[in-house]
Parts: structure tokens; C-alpha cells; sequence
């Protein structure tokens, strides 16, 4: 995850992000930005970071999501999935079955959420079929 501009690869799912974060994001907020934080991109596939093919338990990876989301109070989450990521079919189905849970739970509690995808662009980088 990448919340401003720092590198946290996440192994595992049961991470407090509030604590590091939410006085950057107070202060961008009472400036009339917001966040989109992040998980993955091309240092965390790569390494093998990124929480879908590091973690295994589809249900961690949803409660992190949600951690996050109400940790922040964020509405959007960003998941870049690159490199490694985009080849690694556990991950992916791990990836797919943790966002439908947080997208279930957000719906549950009539709270808005998008979890878009960035998938790399490269043309050298295959794209998994869905």
C-alpha cells in the first residue's frame, strides 16, 4: 500500500494503517484533496508482496480492504496489479473473491465503495483472462 507516497508491503492482512497515516490525509483533506490508496504495484508484485499472492486467506484480504476503508474513511481503493501479480492465478482468484466480499459488505452497510483494477500496460505484460 502506498498512502502518501510510502511503501508498506503488506504479508499479511491484519494491518492498522490509522496510526501512520491519518494526519497526512486530515491535512490533505482540510485542503480539499482526498485519497485513493493503493494496493500492489510493480515493487509489491514483483517482490511478492502484494496482499492477494502473499496472503492466502480470502477473508483476511477483505478485512484488511475493509480495514482500510473504515480506518480512513476512504470510498475508493485502488488495485494495481502488475508484474507477477498478473500471472499468478491464485492471487487473481484470491484478488476477485476478497473485493466481492468487501463490495457485499460495503452494500450491506449502504456504504458507497469502488475497488478498481490498474493493470499494467506494458506490451510485454500478458493480461489474464477474466
Amino acid at each position: 500500500m502506498t498512502p502518501a507516497g510510502r511503501a508498506v508491503p503488506p504479508r499479511g492482512a491484519s494491518v492498522d494503517w490509522a496510526p501512520k497515516f491519518t494526519s497526512d490525509i486530515d491535512c490533505l483533506r482540510a485542503g480539499g484533496g482526498d485519497v485513493i490508496p493503493s494496493f500492489g504495484g510493480y515493487a509489491a508484485d514483483h517482490a511478492g508482496t502484494e496482499i492477494a499472492d502473499s496472503c492466502t486467506d480470502v477473508g483476511a484480504i477483505a478485512m484488511a480492504f475493509q480495514n482500510l476503508v473504515l480506518s480512513y474513511g476512504v470510498s475508493r481503493i485502488d488495485l494495481d496489479v502488475e508484474d507477477r501479480s498478473l500471472s499468478d492465478s491464485a492471487g487473481i482468484d484470491r484478488r476477485n473473491k476478497a473485493i466481492r466480499l468487501t463490495e457485499d459488505w460495503a452494500a450491506s452497510i449502504g456504504r458507497p465503495l469502488q475497488l478498481p483494477s490498474t493493470l499494467s500496460t506494458t506490451p510485454a505484460t500478458p493480461i489474464p483472462a477474466a
